[in-house]
């Protein structure tokens, strides 16, 4: 059996079979995040986009603006000729919710994006996607913790694995 399940999902699953592992597994803290998904014309961003993107330097913790991706550069039939598709990334959190509405998430990324990259004009097409608690925080110990864990299920559960991003 693999648990290819958020880690606080495997710990409910886990705890009736292998109390160890889920009380190991279950502690593993996540973040939230959102993407924002912006296309616009090729013609008003002044900054070429002739790399994969950019990841914004500083507290990784905290909320706010973390990166960017030029998805149209990276995979070219993303956009049609004469677009451009960026994806920007941010963690929620006190300033601006997770559950904000979809236009504050917009308006966060065009302030974000468009004085970085020079961009003059309106995006044509929006998409907002939220992943509450779906992003592992790997703390200094947490590949200690993991193959605690899995020593656990090997002496409760013989069989069951744990797979995904909150192990490795």
């Amino acid at each position: 059996v693999i648990l290819a399940t958020p880690a606080a999902v495997a710990a409910r699953l886990l705890e009736p079979i292998a109390p160890q592992a889920a009380a190991l597994v279950g502690p593993f803290e996540t973040h939230s995040s959102v993407s924002v998904s912006l296309a616009c014309s090729r013609r008003v961003v002044a900054r070429p986009l002739d790399a994969s993107g950019f990841v914004l330097p500083g507290n990784v913790e905290g909320e706010g603006f973390k990166a960017c991706t030029f998805v149209s550069s990276k995979f070219g039939r993303r956009a049609p000729r004469g677009r451009v598709l960026l994806r920007a990334f941010f963690r929620p959190g006190p300033g601006l919710p997770l559950d904000a509405p979809d236009e504050r998430w917009v308006d966060w990324a065009v302030q974000s994006l468009w004085p970085l990259l020079g961009i003059t004009g309106a995006p044509a097409r929006r998409w907002v996607a939220r992943w509450p608690d779906a992003v592992p925080r790997y703390r200094a110990d947490h590949a200690a913790r993991v193959e605690r864990a899995r020593t656990a299920l090997e002496g409760e559960a013989p069989g069951v694995e744990l797979a995904g991003a909150p192990y490795r």
